[in-house]
């Protein structure tokens, strides 16, 4: 079984529903009141909430096997911070899950300078900038897409290996820690 960080848990929903296959869940996020949520309505025996920011993790190097962090990184302003702190508290070998909105679609005509139609959102990314920002620290990245349209009454997944050509509403990449 695997010790897993799940990075910016929110309210802890995900961190809960990983606690039936992992050996600890870590949940992190920054917001107090989110955790309080999250320790009131999601408590599991082998899930642990903290306070912390993302991009500079409470946590020691290299002790996850696992680091998951889904729709965070574009509510960051260092992008890069986010990606490099899951890398350090990863062991070798671990696995990376991230997931962004694809600014094409979330922000239609927005280029890269412009701020994002989402208020909440600080940088969203295109595929090429996404896979560049989490290739520059995992390999073997495995690319997955979602969309909206998908996630019906469990009849189609809802996270899809990604084609080339495919767009998305979401891209989920899985990446790998090499050793160091």
């Amino acid at each position: 079984m695997k010790q897993v960080l799940d990075a910016a848990c929110g309210v802890g929903y995900g961190s809960r529903m990983m606690a039936g296959r992992a050996k600890k869940v870590v949940g992190v996020d920054i917001d107090p009141e989110c955790l309080q949520y999250a320790r009131d309505n999601y408590a599991h025996p082998r899930v642990v909430y903290q306070q912390g920011d993302v991009c500079a993790l409470p946590l020691p190097g290299g002790s996850f096997d696992v680091v998951v962090s889904f729709e965070t990184i574009e509510h960051v302003a260092d992008g890069e911070a986010c990606v490099r702190e899951a890398w350090r508290v990863l062991r070798p070998g671990g696995l990376y899950l991230v997931s962004t909105p694809n600014r094409l679609l979330i922000s239609p005509g927005r280029g890269p300078q412009d701020p994002p139609a989402n208020s909440f959102h600080v940088r969203e990314y295109t595929l090429e900038e996404f896979q560049e920002l989490v290739g520059s620290y995992f390999q073997n990245l495995q690319l997955f897409r979602q969309n909206l349209e998908e996630e019906g009454r469990g009849r189609n997944p809802a996270v899809k290996p990604l084609l080339p050509g495919e767009g998305a509403w979401f891209y989920v990449i899985v990446g790998v820690k090499g050793a160091e």
